[in-house]
């Protein structure tokens, strides 16, 4: 073996060291973001299906995850746990109830990994009336981005509890 051949391998062992540090540095970050882009997906199809299943109703009485379920109307991406609650990409609870302080109004309330709370928080607020986080109020419209991030705070899981008025 020359010298060239063994510079060769050590120049390829670093190359494939530094491609196995990124990979586990940045994957758990990928993994989180790809989840968070599902989740908001989810989020999405889950309040069309049930703004759909409670149109021509005059509110969202009765609402809960059970029903959405017995209505057979719960989206194919999200998972059911038996005939009684919805799961996320995460694996942790989502809740669907008609909002106690209006009936034409309804709040999804989403349980995610902290590291998730903000992004997730952030991609929704354009399409709620009200944004509750970890039992903090946000007043909408959200001005300052660190509003969000300390709402979320450290706490994990995460609850956001987002209110849509669909009625």
């Amino acid at each position: 073996m020359s010298i060239g051949d063994i510079i060769f391998y050590i120049i390829l062992l670093g190359v494939i060291a530094a491609i196995i540090a990124a990979v586990v540095h940045y994957g758990g970050d990928i993994h989180t973001a790809s989840n968070v882009q599902a989740d908001v997906n989810d989020t999405s199809a889950l309040v069309a299906s049930v703004e759909k299943t409670y149109n021509g109703y005059s509110d969202y009485a009765n609402l809960s995850d059970t029903d959405l379920i017995s209505a057979q109307a719960v989206p194919t991406a999200i998972t059911q746990v038996g005939t009684t609650s919805l799961q996320n990409v995460f694996g942790y609870p989502y809740a669907l109830a008609e909002d106690t302080a209006n009936p034409n109004a309804f709040d999804l309330t989403d349980e995610v990994p902290n590291d998730a709370c903000a992004a997730i928080a952030n991609a929704v607020i354009k399409n709620i009336t009200s944004l509750t986080i970890n039992g903090t109020a946000v007043t909408l419209p959200v001005t300052d981005p660190a509003t969000i991030g300390q709402a979320c705070g450290t706490t994990s899981p995460s609850t956001i509890v987002e209110v849509y008025s669909g009625m």
